[in-house]
C-alpha cells in the first residue's frame, strides 16, 4: 500500500529490488537493505545508505524509509548502529528471476556466475548480486550497475570483461547499453549516444 501511495498518487519513483542472499556477503539472522536515492542538483551517483540489520527489524526499517519519502515522521536514528560502511563498493544486480521471465533465469544466471567468480571475491570492491526484475526483461540478459545507475542488455559473455572495468572502445557494447536511470527513457536515448561519443569518462560526469 505504501509503494502504491507513492507511486500512483504522489509520482515518486521507486523501484523495490530484492537480492538474494550471499554466503560471502551475508550475515546470518540478517537481512540487508541498500537505499539509493537521487541526490539534489546534478550527479553522477546516487546516493547510497546500507544496513544489516536484525531480521525481525528489516520491515521497521523498510517501512520507515518508505514514510519518510511520503513526508511523514519516521524515527531511523534507531537503526543507526546497523549501517554499514559500504559507500564505496560497487553493485552489479543481475536479473536472474525466472518467475517472470524465462530467459532472465536461463540467461541470466550463467552471466551472474561468471561475474561472481571472476569479480566478486569477498574483501573486493565489487560485489555482484542475483535479484529479482527491475524492467525490461525482452532485454535479457539484464543487470544494473550502481551507485552510478546504468542499466545494461542483451550480454554476452564476451563483453563482461570490459563492462567490469569500463575501459576500451565503447562501440562493441553499443547494442547492450540501455541507458542511465538518472534520466527519462527518451533522454536515455541521447545520454547513450554521448557515452559512444565521449567514452567511459561520460558516466563520471554530474
Amino acid at each position: 500500500p505504501l509503494l502504491k501511495q507513492l507511486v500512483m498518487k504522489r509520482g515518486l519513483m521507486v523501484r523495490p529490488i530484492a537480492i538474494a542472499p550471499d554466503p560471502d556477503y551475508s550475515t546470518p539472522e540478517t537481512t540487508r537493505v541498500i537505499y539509493y536515492c537521487r541526490p539534489k542538483g546534478p550527479f553522477a551517483t546516487f546516493d547510497k545508505t546500507e544496513y544489516l540489520i536484525p531480521n525481525d527489524q528489516a520491515a521497521d526499517l523498510v517501512l520507515g524509509l518508505l514514510n519518510r519519502l511520503l513526508g511523514k515522521d519516521s524515527d531511523l536514528a534507531k537503526f543507526l548502529t546497523y549501517q554499514q560502511d559500504t559507500g564505496h563498493l560497487r553493485e552489479l544486480l543481475v536479473c536472474t528471476h525466472t518467475q517472470v521471465d524465462l530467459a532472465c533465469g536461463r540467461f541470466g544466471t550463467p552471466l551472474y556466475r561468471q561475474l561472481r567468480k571472476i569479480h566478486g571475491q569477498p574483501g573486493a570492491d565489487l560485489r555482484i548480486w542475483q535479484s529479482t526484475h527491475f524492467g525490461g526483461h525482452h532485454f535479457a540478459p539484464t543487470l544494473v550497475d550502481l551507485p552510478t545507475g546504468q542499466f545494461w542488455g542483451h550480454l554476452t559473455p564476451e563483453v563482461l570483461p570490459q563492462l567490469s572495468d569500463r575501459c576500451g572502445d565503447p562501440q562493441p557494447l553499443a547494442q547492450c547499453y540501455r541507458g542511465w536511470s538518472g534520466v527519462s527513457r527518451f533522454e536515455q536515448m541521447a545520454e547513450r549516444a554521448v557515452w559512444l561519443e565521449t567514452g567511459w569518462d561520460w558516466f563520471t560526469q554530474p
